[in-house]
């Protein structure tokens, strides 16, 4: 989906042209007694940047958005609009 392609836009709404990238970002390796799986899917820090840079070079503004603690006031500092 390009910037300028009739998909990018919902229902007739306004077309999109930012995305949000929530993530949970994999930080260490699990700790004794803790699964080795535990971080399993988190992502890294590349991964995130790889999937901003595909929006990116498609014309779209990315925002990304950590699902830690102050997700919910990130989110709510953004200019996102969601569909009613």
């Amino acid at each position: 989906m390009k910037k300028g392609d009739p998909r990018s836009s919902l229902s007739g709404q306004t077309p999109v042209e930012t995305i949000g990238i929530t993530f949970n970002l994999k930080r260490k390796s699990p700790e004794e007694g803790e699964p080795d799986d535990r971080y399993e899917e988190y992502d890294s820090m590349e991964t995130i940047e790889n999937l901003r840079n595909i929006f990116e070079e498609d014309g779209f503004r990315t925002v990304l958005l950590e699902q830690n603690e102050t997700f919910f006031e990130n989110l709510c500092q953004g200019t996102s609009r969601f569909p009613h």
